[in-house]
Order: C-alpha cells, then structure tokens, then sequence
C-alpha cells in the first residue's frame, strides 16, 4: 500500500543541492519549551565538499548523553533518505521505572541523528 503525503509538506529534495537549507518549521522541537533541534550542518561549516552531514538532537539530549556511561553507535543504510547515504545514531543508557516501584528498566534511547551524504571518515 502507498503512503500519503500530506500536503502541508515541502517536496523531497531530489539532490542535496536542492536541500538549501531546513526550513524554520522544522528546527524546533515541539512542547511546552521547544528546543533548537538541528545541532550542525556541515554545508555551513565547511569550505571543501566532503559530502554533507547534518546533526540533530537537542541540548536536552546532549545532557542526557553526557550522564549516560554507555554509547551505542548505530549506522544504517535501509532506512536513509535517498540523497543520504547512511543514517547515524547516538544512543544513550537511561534508567526508567520498571512494573513495580523497587524495579528499574535500563533502554538504550536515541539521543543524536546524523545524517550522512558520503561514508565520513571520523579523525
């Protein structure tokens, strides 16, 4: 079955050229105190075309990655949109309260997203 877009949506980008910038409506996070959610985009970072990555997550994210003593590094290329190579997560171990009140349940949460156009060679 195919999946409706809704209309209030901008078109996909076909190429990175034609993702110029993210529009306003979607760098804030939504609630009672929305958040600046892009945390980096490389097009304004560099000079050299090394391929594009942009980073998103949330000041509160970054705290709760900070706290968390795991990191799990997860890549995958199924689920990326077409004019990106590879989506990249950051998850980080929190606790939660588990069924009962003496129970904890630990979760791996994604905290940051990349986005990456080429394979990025970390230094």
């Amino acid at each position: 079955m195919r999946r409706l877009r809704r209309k209030d949506l901008p078109p996909n980008p076909k190429s990175l050229d034609d993702l110029e910038e993210i529009s306003e409506r979607f760098q804030k996070t939504t609630g009672e105190a929305p958040e600046q959610f892009p945390l980096f985009d490389s097009k304004y970072d560099s000079e050299e075309d090394d391929g594009r990555v942009i980073l998103f997550g949330t000041k509160q994210n970054l705290e709760i990655l900070d706290r968390s003593q795991i990191w799990f590094l997860v890549g995958t290329f199924k689920v990326c949109p077409t004019i990106f190579t590879q989506v990249f997560t950051i998850d980080g171990k929190i606790e939660r309260p588990g069924r009962d009140d003496t129970d904890k349940e630990v979760i791996a949460v994604p905290l940051v997203y990349a986005l990456l156009s080429s394979m990025v060679q970390v230094q």
